[in-house]
C-alpha cells in the first residue's frame, strides 16, 4: 500500500538509472526500458479504470496536484501540490542533521547527525574519484556510485522543492526516498573512515563502536519512535 504521488518518484529514479547505466555500459540497455514499459502497462490496471471513471484532470485533482481549473502545461511542471497534507516547508540544514522524536506529518524528516557526517565522506570520496579519475571512472564496475549519487542529488533536490519553481509533488514525502542513496553512501563513507582510520592504526572495532552508537542516538532511536508512535483517534469511534 502506497500513495500514488510514489509513481512520479519511482518513474524519475527508473529514468535516472537508465540514463546512468548507459553512461557508464555505452549501451542502451533495453532491458530496463522493457521493465518500465512493462511496469506502466501493468499499473494501467488500475489507472486506465481511474482515467475513464475520473477523466485527467479529475484524476489529478483528486491526487490534489493542483487546484480547480484546466490543465495547463505549467501546473503539469511545477507539480507543486495544493496543500492539505502537511509537512511542507523550508528545509534548513537543521531539519538535515537534527532529528526529532516527533514530526510534522507522517513522514519523518531528517537524517541525523552521524548518518549526515558518514554520507559527507561518501560524498567527498565520491567527488574525488570524478576529480581524479573521470577518464577511467565511467566504468560499469563503477556504475552503482554514479546511480547513487545521481539519485542523491535528485532526492535532495526533491526535498528542497520548496525553494524552486519547479519541483516534483509534495517535497516532504521525498524524504522517504531521499533514504535509499543517503544508505548507500552513508555505507560507502563508513568503508572509507574505517580505511582511513587503519592509516594511523585506530581499530576497525573502535570505528564500529562510535559510529553504531552514534547512529542509535541521533537516528535509530528519534526514527523507532516516530515510526511506532500511536496515533490520536479521538476522531474515529465505532459505533
Amino acid at each position: 500500500v502506497t500513495v500514488p504521488v510514489t509513481a512520479f518518484y519511482f518513474g524519475a529514479f527508473l529514468g535516472l538509472y537508465w540514463l546512468c547505466k548507459v553512461i557508464a555500459t555505452r549501451k542502451m540497455n533495453l532491458n530496463i526500458i522493457l521493465a518500465g514499459i512493462g511496469g506502466l502497462l501493468l499499473s494501467l490496471v488500475f489507472w486506465a479504470h481511474m482515467f475513464i471513471v475520473y477523466s485527467l484532470s479529475g484524476v489529478f485533482k483528486h491526487l490534489r496536484l493542483f487546484k480547480e481549473g484546466a490543465i495547463s502545461f505549467k501546473k503539469i511542471i511545477t507539480l507543486q501540490g495544493t496543500g492539505g497534507m502537511g509537512g511542507e516547508a523550508n528545509y534548513k540544514l537543521g531539519d538535515f542533521v537534527w532529528v526529532n522524536t516527533y514530526n510534522l506529518i507522517n513522514n519523518p524528516k531528517g537524517i541525523g547527525l552521524i548518518l549526515s557526517f558518514i554520507v559527507i565522506i561518501g560524498i567527498i570520496h565520491i567527488i574525488y574519484l570524478l576529480i581524479r579519475e573521470h577518464k577511467h571512472f565511467f566504468k560499469e564496475e563503477n556504475s552503482w556510485i554514479i546511480i547513487s549519487f545521481i539519485l542523491f542529488i535528485f532526492t535532495l533536490l526533491s526535498v528542497l522543492g520548496q525553494y524552486f519553481p519547479i519541483r516534483m509533488p509534495y517535497p516532504f514525502r521525498a524524504w522517504s526516498y531521499l533514504a535509499i542513496p543517503v544508505a548507500i553512501i552513508g555505507s560507502l563513507g563508513y568503508f572509507k573512515l574505517v580505511e582511513w582510520a587503519k592509516k594511523i592504526q585506530i581499530p576497525h572495532l573502535l570505528i564500529f563502536i562510535v559510529i553504531f552508537s552514534g547512529l542509535l542516538l541521533t537516528s535509530g532511536y528519534q526514527k523507532y519512535t516516530v515510526n511506532t508512535v500511536i496515533w490520536n483517534n479521538e476522531n474515529f469511534y465505532s459505533i
